[in-house]
C-alpha cells in the first residue's frame, strides 16, 4: 500500500513540474510576442509621417509596455526566470 502511495506521490510531483514547465513557456512565449510587437511599433513610428499615426503608435506603444509589465510580474510571481 505505501509503495502505490510513494508512486501516486511521483506522479502528482511528476504533473506538478509539467504544469510549471507549460506555464514557463507560455510566459516565455508571450513575451517574445510583446517584444516583437514593440519592434514593429516603433518601426511604424519611426517611419510615419502624420500626426495622427504617429499618436496612435505611440499609444500602442504603451499598451503594449503595459502588457510586457504585466508579464514580468505574473512571470515572477510563478517563480519564473526569464532572461533576455
Amino acid at each position: 500500500m505505501n509503495a502505490i502511495k510513494e508512486i501516486l506521490k511521483g506522479k502528482s510531483s511528476n504533473e506538478k513540474n509539467i504544469l510549471k514547465n507549460t506555464k514557463k513557456l507560455r510566459f516565455l512565449n508571450e513575451i517574445r510576442e510583446i517584444c516583437a510587437q514593440i519592434k514593429c511599433t516603433d518601426m511604424w513610428f519611426e517611419m510615419e509621417d502624420d500626426d495622427d499615426l504617429i499618436e496612435a503608435s505611440i499609444y500602442q506603444r504603451e499598451a503594449l509596455n503595459a502588457r510586457y509589465r504585466y508579464l514580468l510580474r505574473q512571470a515572477k510571481k510563478n517563480d519564473v526566470s526569464i532572461k533576455c
